[in-house]
């Protein structure tokens, strides 16, 4: 993101929140390596293809939290996201989960470090339908600091 530029992002309800954290910190248990540095992405925001919050608050019709998956890389867990408009039109985005994974990251029947590959998941968590979330510009006013702010709440 260039300097000046706003992002609008949607941030889950604490609810949900709380329910992506604990299963981000029982992934990082099961994929964790000695000697290897993984940590969980914060804040766990999603970033949204709008020009306004107004727009977005108008537009959201639904907001899905897809199960996670490794990056292409794999040096990363991602979730996907899917936005649904009032429009029909089907947004694609992401949640970044967890960065770090080396490419000797455990693989047991639990995980499965393959490129691009999906992860054994908690089938009673995913898919997770956000139905109350916040939408925020997204400011940053220096190298890896973010401030939200003009945040409404949405209840689908």
């Amino acid at each position: 993101m260039q300097k000046g530029t706003v992002m609008i992002v949607i941030t889950p309800h604490p609810t949900e929140e709380l329910k992506l954290i604990k299963y981000q910190k029982e992934l990082i248990r099961r994929l964790f390596t000695p000697g290897a540095l993984i940590y969980a992405h914060q804040p766990l925001w999603i970033p949204a293809q709008f020009e306004s919050i107004e727009q977005a608050k108008k537009e959201i019709k639904s907001v899905t939290v897809l199960a996670p998956e490794y990056d292409e890389n794999g040096e990363g867990v991602f979730c996907p996201v899917r936005i649904q408009t009032v429009g029909g039109e089907c947004l694609e985005s992401k949640l970044d989960y967890i960065h770090g994974l080396p490419r000797f990251a455990r693989n047991d029947e639990h995980c499965h470090c393959e490129r691009s590959a999906a992860i054994h998941t908690n089938e009673d968590l995913f898919p997770l339908p956000l139905k109350i979330f916040r939408l925020g510009e997204c400011t940053s006013p220096s190298p890896n600091v973010y401030e939200l702010s003009s945040t409404v709440w949405k209840k689908l």
